[in-house]
């Protein structure tokens, strides 16, 4: 069984088409069969960071820190679509958030901004990069 889950995941190894929980189920995974399978770590990570589209996915998204950690590392600071995207993201969840959910979405805009080393004013405009 295991040999099988192996060689379907390997090729699917790109996640293209991963929302809302598959993010996490696809990290499990790679996890588990990651020296096991054959695979660019760096495009694995781009092309799955194309998939967050919620603050939320990005604990899923930073486990490949653990999995990775050069690659991750590289990516976070080179890749300014991502860091742009994700800014997006803390503007556009800090516009749309509840007043009973504010407290709470405060506070995971600002983990997430010190995670990427994001910078935002009261705005919503990203400052710098750290």
């Amino acid at each position: 069984m295991k040999k099988f889950v192996i060689e379907r995941f390997q090729k699917i190894i790109e996640p293209t088409e991963l929302y809302g929980e598959d993010l996490g189920y696809f990290i499990n995974l790679l996890e588990q069969f990651k020296d096991e399978c054959s695979f660019d770590k760096s495009d694995t990570i781009k092309t799955f960071s194309k998939s967050i589209v919620f603050l939320q996915q990005t604990q899923d998204f930073e486990r490949f820190d653990e999995l990775f950690p050069a690659e991750y590392k590289e990516f976070i600071q080179t890749d300014d679509d991502f860091l742009s995207s994700i800014s997006d993201m803390m503007t556009e969840e800090s516009s749309n958030a509840e007043d009973h959910y504010l407290e709470d979405t405060l506070y995971e805009i600002k983990s997430v901004g010190e995670k990427f080393a994001l910078t935002m004013t009261t705005s919503g405009k990203r400052l710098k990069k750290e």
